[in-house]
């Protein structure tokens, strides 16, 4: 059985990612592995990703993506 892999690309949005965190942590069949890409410089995207950090990889992009960009990034991944 091949493994799920789930990116979320996100851009300042915090609450929306913790959601969308918390739905697939939730979940009866979780994922392998959760990657989430983000071209923020926010504290509270970093605060929040360290909560997590022993469920999700993090991928810091240093200038603003658009999301097929970030879908790129996620598929070389």
């Amino acid at each position: 059985m091949q493994g799920v892999s789930v990116y979320i690309p996100i851009s300042g949005a915090t609450d929306a990612l913790r959601y969308c965190i918390d739905g697939l942590l939730s979940q009866s069949l979780q994922p392998d592995e959760i990657i989430v890409i983000h071209d923020s410089a926010s504290k509270r995207i970093e605060s929040l990703v360290r909560r997590y950090s022993q469920r999700i990889r993090v991928i810091k992009i240093t200038e603003k993506i658009g999301s097929s960009y970030a879908k790129n990034v996620a598929l070389q991944t």
